[in-house]
């Protein structure tokens, strides 16, 4: 019996299915986030079990987090940015035609692009943490926009490079064992 070799497009699928899981984790904690507030304010004792699933993943500070009815966020900010981001990245990415000709466009710039998204984040919390004072919601919400659709683009071309070096790889396998 011959074995059919492992074709290319399941690969360029699964790449796709990688951004469509990773914009499906993203939206659901941000529903979560903006369903803990709701779930507080009409009193529904899963607010608390909500809360502290969000704590795992950030610390919640009120004074750091966007509001809704007297009840912050379950994230703060910059994780509500971030979060976002990462979840438009992936459906723009998703989205795209071709996402992995879109990473390949970029490809050689790809760290320098990520690099110059996820900076404005980094000195964001270093201005905080020395000058001890708050940046307003809207920048740390943008920043944290920019820094999630930067890790997102880093991850998604590295996830490209790696899902494509070894579909090529597995097709040179493959067709050497059918001859």
């Amino acid at each position: 019996m011959q074995r059919r070799p492992m074709s290319k497009s399941f690969f360029k699928k699964s790449a796709r299915a990688f951004l469509f899981l990773i914009g499906f984790i993203c939206s659901a904690l941000l529903i979560l986030s903006l369903l803990a507030p709701v779930t507080e304010t009409i009193m529904l004792p899963v607010s608390v079990r909500i809360y502290a699933f969000l704590h795992s993943f950030c610390h919640q500070m009120p004074s750091r987090s966007l509001w809704y009815a007297n009840s912050n966020f379950g994230v703060c900010s910059h994780c509500f940015g971030v979060l976002a981001g990462v979840g438009l990245g992936a459906c723009f990415l998703a989205g795209c035609r071709s996402p992995s000709k879109f990473l390949n466009l970029c490809a050689r710039r790809v760290f320098s692009i990520s690099f110059l998204l996820v900076a404005p984040l980094m000195l964001d919390i270093f201005v905080d943490y020395f000058r001890g004072a708050v940046n307003p919601q809207g920048v740390r919400v943008l920043t944290g926009l920019m820094a999630g659709s930067g890790a997102l683009f880093f991850v998604s071309a590295s996830f490209f490079k790696i899902t494509m070096w070894v579909s090529r790889h597995l097709l040179i396998l493959s067709e050497e064992g059918l001859r």
